[in-house]
């Protein structure tokens, strides 16, 4: 019996040393204790650091301009390809209109007889020559007349409206379809632009025909005032045939402007990303036929949520990633975080400049990212 009770008072001391131990050993300024005591203060330091969040990205060309026809055409040559580089004011395309070629020759032809007209009106030619100028002047109006009532009989813009009309249900119809994610972005892009292409097409038909109308008007009036000079058989008006000579010269001008462009230049330097076209094909006014790109500068876009959005703001640093070969890392700052929403992509875009690391690849239209480490705002 006294052994047991030995024995317990041995346990019951050893276990109050235990814990007078572990409660004073806090308070003993050992080496070992004081790093103990820290590890969890620099741990949570660790934890708070500002998080990193990487964002797919679209690599977009900083500048790009597409080339479109102005007006309708046959594509007579197209002597650039994607990738290749070409400077400002090259030509990317050739086209050939066979309204604005006869256009250009009326033109010349009005001003000869202009020129004529002001020579007779001057006294430098014979009676017999005015007469016959008359004559010839009357016979051109009315062939000119004739040829544009027919042009005008013949075209319509109904095709083009109707045209316009089915993209623009096909866009709705995408449109619902997408919202309730039925369709596709791809699909719903592809309505979209369609809709746009259609609306060009539509309004440069509207704009085409409202021309020639006004060239039918024109060349009537012409008419009607040759058949009252010649039936006045009066002797030419000076003023009358200086004021011709220059609406001739005028109308020259613009019929030369509408036919040089058919030679399609690039309006800026660059590399050639698409083009749209090949020789043979048949386009309408606002049809695209080239798209260049100046790639010394890359913007990286990525579409984010509001939450995120909020906690970007323009000038913070990054870091993108480059899918080049080899991947390289880019530093650069946000350019630009959008204010509102995209209504295509439905989130909100933040926008990254900078110097194109690999000049002689295309990056345009690939994929990257864009690290930022950020710290959320309260």
């Amino acid at each position: 019996m006294i052994r047991f009770e030995n024995t317990f008072r041995f346990a019951l001391w050893s276990m109050f040393f235990l814990f007078a131990v572990a409660v004073c050993l806090p308070a003993l300024k050992l080496p070992g204790a004081y790093s103990i005591l820290n590890r969890p203060t620099s741990f949570l330091r660790a934890a708070s650091a500002s998080p990193e969040t990487v964002l797919p990205a679209k690599i977009e060309a900083y500048r790009v301009s597409t080339m479109v026809a102005d007006y309708p055409a046959v594509v007579a040559a197209a002597p650039v390809s994607p990738g290749i580089d070409i400077e400002e004011g090259q030509t990317v395309a050739l086209l050939r209109s066979d309204e604005l070629i006869a256009e250009k020759k009326r033109a010349e032809r009005r001003l000869e007889l202009a020129q004529s007209r002001y020579a007779a009106a001057t006294g430098t030619d014979s009676e017999e020559s005015r007469i016959r100028y008359r004559q010839e002047e009357l016979v051109v109006a009315e062939r000119n007349r004739r040829a544009v009532l027919e042009r005008l009989r013949n075209y319509s813009a109904a095709d083009v409206e109707q045209a316009y009309s089915n993209a623009q249900r096909r866009a709705s119809d995408i449109r619902d379809l997408f919202e309730q994610r039925l369709a596709s972005q791809y699909e719903y892009d592809e309505a979209v632009e369609r809709e746009r292409a259609e609306l060009r097409n539509w309004k440069a038909a509207r704009d085409h025909e409202s021309r020639v109308r006004q060239e039918a008007d024109l060349a009537d009036g012409h008419v009607r005032m040759l058949q009252i000079q010649a039936r006045m058989n009066q002797g030419l008006d000076l003023k009358s045939a200086q004021s011709e000579v220059s609406e001739a010269s005028e109308a020259l001008r613009a019929a030369e402007r509408r036919f040089a462009a058919c030679e399609v230049r690039a309006r800026i330097g660059g590399t050639v990303l698409q083009t749209f076209v090949k020789p043979g094909d048949t386009v309408t006014a606002g049809s695209p036929l080239v798209q260049i790109a100046d790639l010394r500068q890359l913007t990286f876009e990525a579409p984010v949520g509001a939450r995120i959005a909020r906690n970007i703001s323009a000038g913070a640093p990054v870091m993108l990633r480059v899918p080049t070969d080899p991947p390289t890392r880019v530093p650069g700052s946000v350019s630009s975080v959008s204010s509102a929403p995209d209504p295509v992509k439905q989130a909100y875009i933040v926008r990254v400049s900078v110097p194109n690391p690999d000049p002689k690849t295309v990056l345009v239209g690939l994929e990257g990212a864009v690290e930022i480490r950020h710290v959320e705002r309260k």
